[in-house]
């Protein structure tokens, strides 16, 4: 990665011709660069905004101290952070984006798939196997620690993939998860779960299950 901020402007003009528009909503910093300073990154950043290419800023896979020195610079609209039943997020983070009113946006809700329940081993050609939760190990003992959240979501019948987003946005007013997806009928499914209603007693047995779910290995990043 390179976020030098001679290349910034280069970088938004190749996604506005990939994008076939005049200007981008909300643009991210996707990681920052360990040798570059944030500030000076975003600093070109909301030049792109003055400019008229880009209406908001995002970052992504920042701390709280990143994100506190970025909106020095300029208002960061959203912060995009793993964000899951096995994967929680850094308190720290979370208050800052808060009080600096950036919106949170989980990437990963679904645990790369797993929060869906079906997983249960991964091919030698998908990239889940660089992580160590996926590994064949920690991929059963996983598993079978994840039995209750899978049958607590169809007790109340829906989906072990809506219910991991339906509590996800029930963790804050200010997040959005993005799901990926292959199929329609996957993306009609995730969509479903917007519309759920938890109720407190709901939410109490998610989160009884989840301490016991005792994760084995690390994530991608």
């Amino acid at each position: 990665m390179n976020a030098e901020p001679r290349l910034v402007r280069r970088y938004a003009e190749r996604s506005l011709a990939n994008l076939g528009t005049d200007a981008i909503d909300l643009y991210y910093l996707h990681f920052p660069d360990p040798g570059v300073p944030i500030e000076e990154t975003v600093g070109a950043m909301g030049e792109l905004v003055e400019a008229g290419l880009v209406r908001h800023l995002g970052l992504s896979n920042v701390t709280a101290d990143q994100l506190r020195r970025a909106y020095a610079v300029h208002p960061i609209a959203a912060v995009q952070v793993e964000w899951s039943m096995w994967r929680p997020v850094d308190p720290e983070l979370r208050a800052a984006a808060r009080e600096l009113g950036a919106g949170l946006v989980a990437w990963s809700p679904l645990g790369s798939g797993f929060l869906a329940g079906a997983v249960r081993e991964v091919g030698a050609d998908d990239f889940r196997r660089h992580a160590p939760r996926f590994s064949a190990e920690n991929l059963a003992a996983n598993y079978d620690r994840y039995a209750p959240v899978r049958d607590l979501a169809v007790d109340l019948g829906i989906t072990p993939a809506q219910l991991a987003l339906a509590w996800l946005l029930y963790q804050d007013d200010h997040v959005v998860a993005i799901p990926g997806s292959r199929t329609p009928a996957h993306i009609e499914e995730n969509a479903a779960a917007a519309g759920f209603t938890l109720h407190p007693d709901t939410l109490a047995r998610i989160e009884r299950a989840l301490e016991k779910f005792d994760v084995s290995g690390g994530t991608l990043l």
